[in-house]
């Protein structure tokens, strides 16, 4: 159990993970708002929409910073002798509470959808039974017909997947460590082989598309190399095996989410099986920069980075309610890239807003529930 003084509980929070955090949510809210902008033609620039769609990304950014940040918990919390209990609990507690809010209001905005659009039944009809409780089971990215009641929502049953495979894995990846960093690097270069791997075997060589709207990409078999690199670099920066400059690892960062946006913009049937992988070592670099240039962690983006899962649950509905009832009108079509603007700024004001507000009567109290369930006072980096 933590104590007052013990490490879990005194360590404080490391602000650079928050301002991946905050990264992070603003590229997930920046491609819904351009899929919301699709019926209206926009974005109609290219580079804009490139960027845009790229946005994707960002869910693989929280991917990296959580399995990074787990790392950082898990050893805080080495004294522990019920520290595996301690951790499924507080991470069960840390996601569930707000995640159910979450799939509500998501329900009672499809209701709102299909008023607008006229349609008689009250939900959309993907939304099926069925569906609901995989979403509530975190099992919907396992399941091919089963919808992500959440925009979004897919990495929430990819992220509990992966909590369930953390400790075996942080123990294997600490064990490979201990032999060096190239052993670990051949690791995870195994991990990425095997994915490939598995899904020619799967879409009997390439031969079919792997979408990025469909099980074959959300599920944890596609995205586990991502989770790795965060592994890696945690066991990488622990040891000081490889300190790039901050000049280095930024332009490494730009060079390979060059890549990953061209790969994006490619008519590969594979490149949503690269893509996630890809930009997973580029957001490694990108947290090696941040790690080592903290004027980078804008206070406004750690904030954001605190609120980003209260954002990530709830922005869908305000960049709906925005899109098509205050910038929906034609003459807005003149504007187009001002008018992504606009609604991008207000939707990261306006959630951040209701963020707040659920974060501290919702998602703060799961936390408690869940370090008192555990008998553990430990803070989550």
């Amino acid at each position: 159990m933590s104590t007052p003084s013990s490490p879990a509980a005194s360590a404080p929070r490391l602000g650079y993970l928050d301002a991946l955090r905050g990264v992070a949510i603003l590229m997930v809210v920046l491609v819904h708002v351009g899929l919301e902008l699709r019926p209206y033609g926009l974005p109609t620039v290219a580079p804009v929409r490139i960027v845009t769609e790229y946005g994707q990304m960002g869910v693989q950014l929280f991917f990296v910073v959580s399995a990074f940040s787990l790392c950082v918990a898990h050893e805080r919390r080495s004294a522990d002798p019920h520290r595996l209990r301690t951790f499924f609990i507080q991470r069960f507690f840390r996601i569930a509470p707000l995640y159910y809010v979450g799939i509500l209001a998501a329900l009672l905005l499809g209701m709102v959808q299909n008023a607008d659009r006229g349609e008689a039944r009250l939900v959309p009809a993907v939304f099926t039974v069925p569906g609901v409780l995989c979403n509530l089971f975190f099992i919907h990215g396992f399941v091919v017909r089963a919808y992500a009641v959440v925009r979004g929502g897919w990495s929430m049953g990819t992220e509990m997947a992966f909590y369930l495979c953390f400790p075996p894995a942080f123990r294997l990846v600490a064990w490979i460590g201990r032999r060096g960093l190239r052993p670990l690097a051949l690791a995870w270069v195994g991990c990425f082989a095997a994915t490939l791997a598995f899904y020619s075997w799967l879409t009997d060589g390439f031969l079919i598309a792997v979408l990025n709207s469909t099980s074959l990409y959300f599920n944890l078999a596609n995205q586990l190399p991502v989770f790795m690199a965060g592994l890696v670099a945690y066991f990488v920066r622990r040891e000081g095996w490889w300190r790039p400059t901050r000049p280095v690892a930024l332009a490494g960062f730009a060079v390979l989410t060059a890549g990953a946006m061209a790969l994006e913009q490619s008519s590969l049937p594979y490149a949503f099986v690269l893509l996630p992988s890809v930009s997973g070592l580029a957001f490694v670099l990108l947290l090696e920069g941040f790690a080592q240039w903290p004027a980078l962690s804008a206070g406004w983006l750690q904030q954001l980075g605190r609120l980003s899962f209260s954002i990530y649950l709830f922005h869908s509905a305000v960049v709906y309610l925005v899109t098509r009832h205050l910038f929906a009108s034609p003459v807005w079509n003149a504007w187009a890239v001002s008018r992504q603007i606009l609604i991008f700024a207000l939707t990261v004001g306006i959630t951040a807003f209701v963020a707040a507000v659920t974060e501290r009567w919702i998602e703060r109290p799961g936390i408690a529930l869940g370090r008192r369930l555990a008998g553990s006072g430990g803070k989550v980096p």
